[in-house]
């Protein structure tokens, strides 16, 4: 499909002693426009840059990379927004991304608290050997049954077949003790509910491992990138001009008409102003402290189970990038709480709520999306739906491949004459820029000028009007170097007005005619 420019200002300067125009041609300042400088925004604007395209970058924050941000703290990466453990099976993704940047051999062995006494995740045989004794998976595997067995008993008493909420699905699964000890008190807090009180459908189903292995994913590969993630992002976005501290919002039609394409990666319910209501999240808060010691904890992940705890987990930042004795050569560590909270509106948005509330919301919005023609929702927020960063490295590509040819967009036609602008050069200055900022460009690239000769009507008609056809919106501002009153200008103008109303209705955007005094 043939790429078509989605807007054009063409400047006009007629010169009727020489009887030429000399014609500035401005496309759109970008070709796309990516709101958000996440994992998903950055990956986008790699593969586009890639191919040639013009990019910006904006993000409200006052900094790049999303959630995956880290900020150096004693020497160390901190993961600002939550532990971010890149993993993934697909050998072609991992190889991109060491691409970009050395990945190192972390593996995520998280540890759960519970009164004081810890047990390896997920749940494998060293877990079972902590709460039982057992050291073989037949007997580890016996106990688990027994279990499962009874919680099914006293829902049969009940007269219940199916678990009616996730404390019924989650002893059926794995049983009484697993639950109480290590699952329980995690999820309370996490929803901020009693499990008696969630859907069952939350936990679907709880892997078990028959093996002494604490490695949390199966995934082939794992790391954190050498030098945390703000290497990544930098790697991704070399090259590519960004802007932070930039909110959309809060200049909409300015940012809607700077390129293009719009990539849009945050809150898709806020896109369309909350229209059908806003879609909920759960979110998390954190207390970082710097501690005067070297080693806090030993890990990088220890979840803590018990209800009576306030925070869900303690993340060791170090951990991440620093291994057996370089732990030590830092004096210092850092830690962060975390702490799982109902999202309000203006809080930080984390997890989608997909329970059918918001899936038939999201679905709503979705169906808005859909019918956008320069416009395309991309990632976690947009989407509303949890991604893993391999999955989301892989999406961005994708989406560029089908992301051209948008359909022409109609627009209001309006025509300045010159007789009320020909005051002064200042003011037909101060005239053109309103005519630019009303709703059109505000800023301009890939200037072109060529130099034609009109002799009539006639051929600026047929001239404007393959401009139009090259072009999905035109904006057209002429500058003449005498007064309308010229017999040539009048002569052009008076032949050309008329069906330049009636032939570009839809195509011209704004058309000024400005004149020397």
């Amino acid at each position: 499909m043939v790429y078509q420019p989605y807007g054009c200002l063409i400047i006009m300067f007629i010169d009727f002693n020489n009887k030429t125009i000399k014609v500035s041609f401005y496309m759109n300042q970008y070709d796309y426009l990516i709101v958000g400088a996440g994992l998903f925004g950055a990956t986008f604007a790699y593969f586009a840059h890639k191919q040639g395209k013009k990019c910006l970058v904006i993000d409200k924050r006052l900094h790049l990379g999303g959630n995956v941000y880290c900020e150096n703290m004693e020497g160390i990466n901190v993961h600002k927004y939550g532990a971010h453990i890149f993993h993934t099976s697909n050998k072609e993704v991992w190889n991109f991304v060491n691409s970009i940047v050395e990945f190192n051999r972390y593996t995520n062995n998280p540890l759960a608290n519970y009164k004081g006494k810890l047990y390896n995740l997920p749940f494998n045989m060293n877990t079972f050997y902590q709460m039982w004794g057992v050291s073989t998976p037949e007997a580890a595997l016996a106990v688990i049954e027994e279990q499962k067995s009874e919680a099914i008993r006293k829902m049969e008493i009940d007269g219940v077949i199916e678990p009616r909420n996730l404390e019924e699905q989650a002893q059926v699964l794995i049983g009484k003790d697993i639950y109480e000890k290590l699952i329980k008190g995690y999820t309370e807090k996490q929803w901020g509910r009693k499990c008696e009180d969630l859907p069952a459908f939350i936990i679907r189903r709880l892997p078990v491992r028959l093996v002494f292995d604490n490695n949390y994913f199966n995934d082939k590969y794992q790391g954190i990138p050498v030098g945390g993630y703000n290497k990544l992002i930098e790697g991704l976005l070399d090259g590519i001009e960004t802007k932070t501290g930039i909110d959309f919002f809060s200049d909409r039609a300015h940012w809607m008409s700077v390129a293009d394409k719009i990539i849009f990666t945050g809150k898709i319910d806020e896109f369309y102003d909350y229209r059908f209501g806003n879609l909920e999240y759960r979110t998390v808060r954190f207390e970082e402290e710097v501690i005067d010691c070297s080693n806090y904890q030993g890990n990088a992940v220890v979840n803590y189970t018990e209800r009576e705890v306030p925070y869900t987990r303690i993340i060791e930042h170090k951990h991440f990038e620093m291994f057996g004795q370089e732990v030590y050569t830092c004096p210092k560590t850092v830690i962060s709480r975390e702490y799982s909270t109902e999202w309000k509106l203006g809080m930080e948005p984390y997890y989608p709520v997909n329970d059918e509330r918001n899936s038939q919301l999201y679905l709503k919005y979705k169906e808005l999306a859909d019918g956008e023609t320069n416009v395309t929702f991309g990632g976690r927020l947009a989407e509303y739906k949890y991604y893993d960063m391999d999955a989301v490295i892989g999406l961005p590509g994708d989406l560029l491949q089908t992301s051209y040819g948008l359909s022409v967009g109609l627009c209001e036609t309006a025509v300045y004459y010159g007789s009320q602008l020909s005051h002064g050069l200042r003011y037909r200055l101060s005239c053109l820029m309103t005519v630019l900022s009303d709703g059109f460009h505000h800023a301009v690239r890939r200037e072109k000028t060529l130099v034609i000769h009109i002799h009539s009507g006639r051929e600026l008609l047929a001239f404007l009007r393959h401009i139009a056809q090259l072009c999905k919106r035109v904006c057209i501002v002429i500058f003449v170097s005498y007064g309308l009153d010229h017999p040539q200008s009048h002569n052009i103008f008076q032949e050309t007005e008329p069906v330049i109303v009636t032939a570009l209705v839809g195509k011209v955007g704004r058309c000024g005619i400005l004149c020397n005094d």
